[in-house]
């Protein structure tokens, strides 16, 4: 706004520099015909007018003195023109006009009360100088002579059209101009609540011309890109963004770690006749997270049916198995028992045990038996279950109660203190840290361990099964941890991890 104004006011000195420029041109210009012109005069004017622009400028540029500035430029100006008429022959030459352009001026400035006070001093101005001129006391030194004789009635009908046209274009230039200023006012509170209403917008919202130039934006799009700004080609905001918007195709990007939405829209504006661009630019980074959780939720039902009725029909079978490899063995003679055959086969058949277990533990997720479990007595559990769980620093666990199902809490404890265990065992300062922390509506653990962090490309698909880069691992660990915050507890799970820090956070919902 206020470069707005500063660019006016500087055509308007630099149009009144010209204009002031003409007067020792002409001077010269006459000294060259061989017309005696006293050339001080011309120079005197032109260096004040510099000068007095020099000021203006100077009031200017401090936003506190526009009134007082623009009073000070209409006298002035009326004084200049008054000047310019005097040193090039008087009354009735070309300058005269200036009076009419000086009342239009100042309309644009303040207004009807600028050109009213612009008509009153032309008026005085020229009042003086044409019965100065009548009376021989304002006589112009470069006036031609000689001069024929003009009756007064003549001088005071003259300076009665003169005032009489100076206030009417006073009162028709300050009526244009109030009504000018009341539609940009209008338009102006118009366009801060169209303004105003983009910024509230979520969305990033960019308007473009049809040479791709930035119009308008909302401050959102300072998320994304920090350097636009008004009549900047959007090509020099963005380059990967602008080869769609060029081609008005809709697309998905990421952008520091966030999913959005690019949707262009081409729109033709029928009052102004011309097109311009809309860009939208929404975060679905919270829409994709849901999709990619929803499909892990019904992949993970279906996997639990399946798990459910494939471990059945591998438990038997594989009891026989295992019935009828002790038979065997028994009747072998004892030399024959040493076979490594035999302790190969029944570790197998363990293992083949164990992942079945694993399935129907998996497949079972959902009946659970609540009770409130003391979390310091819960810890000690764990470490009858495995001495080596004492390495682990448990934090606020003292005096805390947690309302769980036992069994599932120790599934959950297990396989993410355990999977912490591999991440952190070639490393000498390793930590495996479990932290409780209350909210609102939750009771929250964090399992946190500085090892060597989740491979990027498992990250997406951690916690569906099967998914793992362990030697021996099943990938089935982290499904029925998921499985058991969705289900059991309609909780809640997320994890972040890079090299060096790892850590899951569970949500345990209260009020189950």
């Amino acid at each position: 706004m206020f470069k707005n104004i500063e660019k006016k006011y500087f055509w308007y000195l630099s149009i009144r520099f010209l204009i002031v420029l003409t007067l020792p041109i002409l001077g010269i210009f006459s000294t060259v015909r061989g017309f005696k012109v006293n050339l001080v005069p011309h120079f005197v004017i032109l260096f004040l007018t510099i000068s007095f622009s020099l000021f203006l400028t100077f009031l200017l540029k401090n936003k506190k003195f526009y009134t007082f500035y623009n009073y000070v430029q209409i006298i002035y100006d009326n004084l200049l023109i008054f000047s310019l008429v005097y040193f090039t022959g008087g009354s009735n030459n070309f300058f005269e006009i200036l009076y009419f352009v000086n009342i239009i001026a100042a309309s644009f400035f303040l207004l009807a009360k600028g050109s009213f006070l612009s008509a009153v001093l032309s008026t005085i101005a020229y009042s003086i100088f044409v019965f100065g001129e009548h009376f021989e006391f304002i006589i112009s030194p470069y006036r031609a002579l000689p001069q024929p004789y003009v009756d007064l009635e003549v001088v005071i009908i003259k300076a009665y059209i003169y005032t009489l046209s100076f206030f009417l274009v006073a009162a028709l230039s300050g009526f244009l101009s109030e009504k000018l200023q009341a539609r940009k006012l209008e338009l102006f509170k118009y366009s801060a609540k169209i303004k105003d209403l983009l910024d509230h917008i979520p969305n990033i919202i960019i308007l473009l011309d049809q040479n791709f130039k930035v119009t308008d934006y909302n401050k959102n799009s300072y998320k994304l890109f920090p350097m636009i700004k008004t009549y900047s080609s959007f090509k020099d905001v963005d380059k990967e963004i602008f080869k769609y918007i060029e081609k008005n195709e809709n697309t998905t990007f990421k952008r520091n770690e966030r999913d959005y939405q690019l949707q262009v829209y081409k729109i033709f504006n029928q009052q102004s006749k011309e097109n311009f661009i809309m860009v939208v630019i929404n975060d679905i980074t919270e829409i994709v997270e849901y999709e990619k959780k929803l499909n892990i939720k019904e992949k993970l039902e279906t996997i639990g049916e399946l798990s459910a009725s494939l471990a059945h029909e591998i438990r038997n079978p594989l009891s026989n198995i295992k019935e009828s490899s002790k038979i065997l063995y028994e009747e072998l003679k004892e030399g024959h028992k040493d076979h490594p055959m035999f302790n190969l086969l029944f570790d197998e058949i363990d293992r083949l045990n164990k992942l079945v277990n694993k399935f129907l533990k998996y497949a079972k997720i959902g009946n659970a038996n609540f009770e409130t479990i003391k979390l310091n007595d819960f810890k000690e559990e764990l470490y009858l279950i495995d001495p080596k769980y004492k390495n682990v620093l448990f934090d606020n666990f003292g005096g805390v109660t947690l309302v769980a199902e036992k069994n599932s809490l120790k599934e959950i404890f297990i396989n993410l203190i355990e999977n912490s265990f591999d991440a952190i065992k070639n490393k000498e300062d390793g930590v495996v840290r479990v932290i409780y922390e209350r909210d609102k509506n939750f009771d929250i653990l964090r399992f946190i361990d500085n090892g060597i962090g989740i491979d990027e490309k498992l990250k997406n698909r951690l916690f569906q099964p099967f998914t793992t880069n362990k030697e021996k691992g099943i990938g089935l660990g982290l499904s029925i941890v998921y499985r058991i915050i969705k289900d059991e507890y309609k909780g809640e799970i997320d994890f972040e991890s890079k090299e060096g820090l790892t850590e899951f956070v569970l949500k345990f919902r209260r009020n189950l």
